[in-house]
This record gives C-alpha cells, sequence and structure tokens, in this order.
C-alpha cells in the first residue's frame, strides 16, 4: 500500500514540474470565452467466432461504451469545473448469460473563488457508483454491487488549483464522505465498511437476527483528486485523474487510491481506439481470492476497444 501512495505521489509531482515547465517556455493563452464544454464518447466491439476449432477456445462477443464529459467555467475569479465519466460494458460467451466487463458512474464538481495567481478556495463535491449489478468470478445469482450498492457522496473545502486547461489539482482537508449500500443483504454482510447486522447465538447451528446492518457509514478526512489531460502526439489524447482519501476517524493510515488513465487514438473523425486502466486500493473492500481468504486487494482493470468514437468540444457563444 506505500508503494502505491508512493508512485501515486511521485507521478502528481512529475506531471506538475512538467506542464510549470512547459509554461515557461510557452505564452499563456487567454481565455476567450468562459465556458468551454468538451469530452469523448465512444462504442466499441470485439467478437470471436470459433467452429470446431481443434486449439479450444469459446466464441465470445463484448460491447463496451464510454462517455468522458467535461464543462468548465472560468471567468474573473471565478473557476466552476465539472467532469462526468460513464462507462459500460457487457460481454457473453457461447450460451451464457451476458455480465458486465465495466460499469461506472464517476462526476465531480469544483467551485472556486481566486485566492492568488492559479490558486483558489474551493468546495468540492462528488458522486461514485455504478449502473448495474455486479458478480464475484465464482458466483452468478447471488451480485455483490449494484445501483446505488456502493454509491459515495464526497463534498469538501480546501483549495484548488489550476494553472491552465490541462491540469487541476485539488485539497481538501476537510472532506465528509458518505457510504451508501441500498440493499439489505450487503448491509448485514458487512461489505464496504459498514456495521454488519447482529445476532443472538442460540446455539451452535441457530442464530436469530436482533438488529439489521447500517446501510450508511460516515467518514471525515483528507481528500486529494488530481486531474491532468493532454494530446501526446497528433490523435492520441491522455486522461488520468488520481484521487486519494485518508479517513481521520479510522485508519488514517490506510489511503484508499482510486486511479484512472484514458488513452485515445483517433484514427478518423468516427473510428478510434480506447483504451483505459483503473487502479483501486480501499482498506474497506474485502476481496476473496480461489483459496477462500477474504480482504483488502489492489484492484486492476484493462480494457481496449476499437470503434465508433466522437470527440465533442465546442464553446458557448
Amino acid at each position: 500500500m506505500k508503494k502505491l501512495f508512493t508512485i501515486a505521489v511521485v507521478l502528481l509531482f512529475a506531471t506538475s514540474i512538467f506542464v510549470n515547465a512547459q509554461e515557461e517556455t510557452e505564452v499563456p493563452e487567454v481565455p476567450e470565452k468562459p465556458w468551454k464544454i468538451g469530452g469523448d464518447a465512444s462504442l466499441t466491439v470485439g467478437q470471436t467466432a470459433l467452429v470446431n476449432w481443434s486449439a479450444g477456445g469459446v466464441s465470445s462477443f463484448s460491447l463496451n461504451g464510454l462517455l468522458n464529459f467535461h464543462a468548465n467555467y472560468q471567468e474573473n475569479k471565478l473557476l466552476w469545473t465539472n467532469n462526468l465519466i460513464m462507462a459500460y460494458g457487457m460481454y457473453k460467451e457461447k450460451d451464457d448469460e451476458r455480465s458486465k466487463n465495466d460499469d461506472k458512474i464517476d462526476f465531480t464538481s469544483n467551485f472556486g473563488y481566486e485566492m492568488t495567481k492559479n490558486w483558489y478556495y474551493s468546495v468540492t463535491a462528488g458522486f461514485k457508483s455504478q449502473f448495474d449489478k455486479g458478480f464475484p468470478e465464482d458466483q452468478d445469482t447471488l451480485y455483490n454491487s449494484n445501483w446505488l450498492a456502493p454509491a459515495y457522496f464526497t463534498l469538501g473545502l480546501g483549495l484548488t488549483y489550476k494553472p491552465n486547461d490541462n491540469i487541476q489539482l485539488i485539497l481538501a482537508p476537510a472532506t465528509y464522505r458518505l457510504t451508501i449500500v441500498n440493499n439489505q443483504r450487503l448491509a448485514d454482510a458487512g461489505e464496504y465498511g459498514l456495521d454488519g447486522a447482529e445476532y443472538e447465538v442460540i446455539n451452535d447451528t441457530v442464530s436469530i437476527l436482533t438488529k439489521h446492518g447500517s446501510k450508511f457509514r460516515h467518514e471525515f478526512g483528507f481528500n486529494l483528486k488530481f486531474m491532468y489531460s493532454v494530446t501526446i502526439v497528433k490523435n492520441v489524447d491522455f486522461q488520468t485523474n488520481l484521487e486519494l482519501f485518508s479517513n481521520y476517524l479510522e485508519n488514517p493510515q490506510n489511503i484508499d487510491v482510486y486511479w484512472d488513465n484514458y488513452f485515445t487514438f483517433t484514427i478518423n473523425n468516427w473510428l478510434a481506439a480506447t483504451l483505459t486502466t483503473s487502479l483501486i486500493y480501499d482498506d474497506d473492500i474485502n476481496i476473496t481470492d480461489k483459496d477462500g481468504n477474504s480482504g483488502p486487494k489492489t484492484q486492476f482493470k484493462q480494457t481496449f476497444g476499437l470503434g465508433l468514437a466522437y470527440k465533442l468540444g465546442h464553446q458557448n457563444e
């Protein structure tokens, strides 16, 4: 966990140095209009068909959609940035029922008032959840996630550093985070850091439920959000979003890490390849491995697709 935190911090400062170096050699552009709206939308497809294939394998089909949208306002001393990422993907193997391989809702809104050049007093709100039911790899009847199960709401006060349109750093040392698990079975099991149900043990095989688990968990801590986007070379865009959270009230040394990276390789106006990676470490999320051992683990996901893509980009008149 300490290695993950160190890597994240090194990336943060390395990128900041790179951006500052660019600022020294480039003449800053004055925004012509207060609103800047844009983003990317893509729909990618994957398919494998096998008939009498001696080497073995399974026919499969996958479909993934991704929307990465931003709407930012900056004029005089006011700053208001909004970023929404929604992703959903499904795959189907042979005659099996479809399963999802991607599912994300991530919204951040940050309002600031200029304190000094590039620095703002700010209040930040965030929401994370998913659209659909998710099942463990070895389970197809009992889901472990769903809409608002879990969901995370954050509200923080602090400072924002925004030197240009490509980089934004939010430091919120006073952040309230609410975890919601809108499913009583998962709440009773104490998933996602919640207080589980209480039981009265009658004997070795019988116990009686005396109190349901709570569906809500309240935390107060330090939140850091770092967002950086750049066109690496022509037709190759990159965006990274890093979020770190430490709960002052319980195990503050355990840093929750959410780190997403998005690459878009544009082929033409309607065709592109996308590569996304997601890394999560959350001390409150228990992962059960194939040997039955349960506990917090580093989660990693990577998706790649080729298909339709559309770049959103305009400014309000």
